[in-house]
Parts: structure tokens; sequence; C-alpha cells
């Protein structure tokens, strides 16, 4: 049970890392444009 959680843990924490470095290119992207 405990790895089940762990591993939610991670999924989630990766998701928002990745939401978060998509928010801080997005605005480099549109400057560039």
């Amino acid at each position: 049970m405990q790895a089940v959680v762990s591993r939610k843990k991670i999924v989630f924490t990766r998701r928002y890392v990745f939401n978060t470095i998509i928010a801080l290119i997005r605005p480099l992207q549109s400057i560039n444009e």
C-alpha cells in the first residue's frame, strides 16, 4: 500500500513540476514571437 502512495506522489510531483516549467516557458515564447 505504501508503494502505491509513494508512486502517486511521484506522479503528482512530476506533473506539478512539468506544469510549472510550461508556465515559465510559455511567456518567454510569447516574447520571442
